[in-house]
């Protein structure tokens, strides 16, 4: 029960005035009780409005957001070579944003194809000066000053060796295409093998090759054949019967090993550019130039002179891929 609320009442009479007390009270019980009824009819009529509410601002979050989820599967696709470009039209709000990405995609393209392009005017431009200078070092060891041709060849070899890096290095795409390229492996070293039995030593030798059959890498073609063909033809140089090529998968990466019978790298790893082979110049400029293109895939060359030469190195994988190229340059 509540406090009563009490008021004194005075009332004129023929008696006089009586005085009269009037009390009002209420059960506290009761009060509570309807407060609390209509406390759970407020939540029973405005929970539903509100979760409907919720969800409608989460779906209108989601369809917001949707093209820039879409934005970031098509990123990923041209980053690892399922698209070129990015083409799936989008809302007006988005569609400058992808404009200015494929933009910036042909653009990179356009510096890469330029940079290859110049490499190759480069080569070419000095191959003729080069020449005709080796020519003057050999008539002037057959006039007999084998000192002076001997220092001159030193340089020009030294020459060539420098401008053979560089327009390597040049022509490298490296991971900062933007556009992601897989090479067929199998395909990419058979044909190599088909190249190098053609050359001096290499019908004589031995190819022994360990490659499963559709495995692609995460690698530029031309990269993959630079890096190839300089291994395998340092290993057609020094080796004395076989060379063994073999890859093994691990999960993402794949270790591509080349083995051979040959003198190996007196059981130290090579400084870029030198080798224990150093009596071939060719062997520590094509081992450097590898050494520099796998720089650019954030992987490295391993190098084991112990016994049998092997050299070898880790790099992605894609299995379920369709390969955009096979080729190597």
């Amino acid at each position: 029960m509540t406090s009563p609320v009490e008021q004194v009442v005075t009332i004129d009479g023929e008696a006089g005035q009586r005085a009269f007390s009037l009390a009002v009270a209420v059960d506290h019980k009761q009060v509570v009780e309807l407060r609390e009824a209509f406390g759970w009819d407020v939540v029973r009529v405005l929970a539903p409005i509100a979760a409907v509410l919720v969800l409608f601002a989460c779906l209108q979050v989601w369809l917001g957001l949707r093209p820039l989820r879409t934005v970031n599967q098509q990123l990923n696709d041209v980053q690892t070579g399922r698209m070129r470009r990015m083409t799936r039209r989008f809302p007006k709000e988005i569609a400058p944003l992808v404009d200015s990405i494929n933009k910036l995609l042909d653009r990179q393209e356009n510096l890469v194809r330029k940079a290859r392009d110049r490499a190759g005017a480069l080569a070419h431009g000095l191959k003729t000066p080069l020449t005709i200078l080796g020519n003057e070092v050999r008539r002037l060891e057959q006039r007999g000053m084998r000192d002076e041709a001997e220092r001159l060849h030193e340089q020009l070899g030294a020459i060539r060796g420098h401008v053979d890096r560089e327009v390597a290095r040049a022509r490298t795409s490296g991971a900062s295409v933007g556009c992601g390229a897989y090479t067929a492996v199998d395909a990419t070293v058979a044909r190599l093998l088909r190249l190098l039995q053609h050359m001096p030593r290499g019908g004589d030798l031995v190819w022994e090759t360990q490659v499963p059959p559709d495995l692609s890498v995460e690698m530029d073609p031309h990269d993959f054949g630079e890096v190839m063909g300089n291994l395998l033809d340092n290993a057609r140089k020094w080796a004395k019967n076989n060379v063994a090529v073999r890859v093994d998968t691990m999960g993402e990466k794949a270790r591509i090993t080349i083995e051979d019978d040959g003198p190996g790298f007196k059981g130290m790893r090579p400084e870029r550019g030198m080798t224990g082979r150093s009596d071939t110049t060719s062997s520590g400029l094509g081992l450097g130039i590898v050494e520099d293109i796998l720089a650019e895939y954030e992987t490295t060359l391993d190098i084991q002179g112990s016994g049998r030469c092997s050299v070898s190195f880790e790099i992605h994988v894609c299995p379920e891929m369709p390969v955009l190229a096979d080729r190597a340059a």
